[in-house]
């Protein structure tokens, strides 16, 4: 197995079990995250995942905007870029395969982003 596809592997494993750990298992409500978290108002249920390979970093798409964690998910805020997004429904995200600071999201309201810094700014 190559090491690109071990890595790639790797990464879809860790964003699935750390999905099972924002969303919970079947029939349980809520968020579940760790104790000492403070998770932000508005913060819902989750629609996307992004783990920055190369740190800490999480960026989480709701209804209600994007949040992100730059500590693990020990604290989160609301994410604000420097200019203007059209909307706040963040359904899905996805990262560049070879430049991991470029993700890309979608939504009911936002059309199709792209952003160059893991969502500080959206082009």
């Amino acid at each position: 197995m190559s090491i690109q596809r071990f890595r790639t592997s790797l990464l879809f494993v860790a964003g699935m079990l750390l999905a099972l750990f924002f969303t919970g298992l079947p029939g349980q409500t809520g968020v579940a995250v760790a104790a000492s978290s403070k998770v932000p108002q508005g913060f819902k249920h989750v629609h996307a995942l992004v783990v920055h390979p190369q740190g800490e970093t999480l960026l989480v798409g709701t209804h209600q905007g994007l949040f992100r964690s730059d500590d693990a998910g020990v604290t989160w805020e609301r994410a604000k870029s420097k200019n203007e997004v059209p909307g706040t429904d963040f359904m899905t995200l996805a990262t560049h395969p070879q430049q991991y600071s470029q993700i890309y999201a979608g939504g009911h309201d936002l059309g199709i982003l792209r952003s160059n810094d893991f969502g500080r700014t959206w082009l």
